[in-house]
């Protein structure tokens, strides 16, 4: 593995974060808009909604460049080397690794939201059919368990995952040399 690769890897784990950032957003901006039920079109709300939807765009700009264009950006940041560094794990690995640190991340922020939600619902309000599962009380609740979901999904696919990642990055490696 040369310096160039170890930048490389360090992007992709980096563009990888973004996306995940970039579904979260997203998943919070659709959220967002099925928990009210009209839009007034005060400064604030498009402020709110505006706000929301760069973002998710600038995370997904992010994604993409560092995920699927790691080989361009290394090439612009650091010269040619041809020394080898030996890290004992290949890019598979350290894909992998990522991946599963983000859905433990995912699985450790979702618990606290669903317990919250749980608490809220069960403890804090009237129990009355009509009142207890409102949209806003469904989709937090929905929200939560999402991420657990998302997460758990993520850990028991990292290796396929990490093995299609590499593959994608060893693909675009090929076409950048015949260009």
């Amino acid at each position: 593995m040369t310096k160039q690769d170890i930048y490389s890897i360090v992007i992709r784990i980096l563009g990888l974060y973004f996306f995940i950032k970039f579904i979260q957003h997203f998943m919070e901006l659709v959220f967002m808009l099925a928990r009210y039920d009209s839009f007034s079109e005060s400064s604030d709300t498009l402020i709110i909604y505006g706000g929301g939807f760069t973002m998710t765009l600038l995370y997904f700009v992010l994604g993409y460049f560092g995920t699927l264009k790691a080989e361009v950006i290394t090439k612009r940041i650091s010269k040619p080397d041809t020394k080898t560094i030996d890290l004992g794990l290949g890019k598979t690995e350290w894909m992998e690794i990522s991946l599963v640190t983000v859905g433990v991340i995912a699985i450790i922020f979702s618990i606290p939201q669903i317990l919250s939600t749980i608490v809220d619902n069960v403890y804090f309000h009237n129990h009355q059919e009509s009142e207890f599962w409102t949209l806003s009380r469904k989709t937090d609740t929905f929200y939560g368990v999402f991420k657990l979901v998302t997460g758990l999904f993520l850990i028991l696919n990292a290796r396929n995952f990490a093995k299609k990642i590499v593959l994608r990055g060893e693909k675009d490696d090929k076409l950048d040399k015949k260009n």
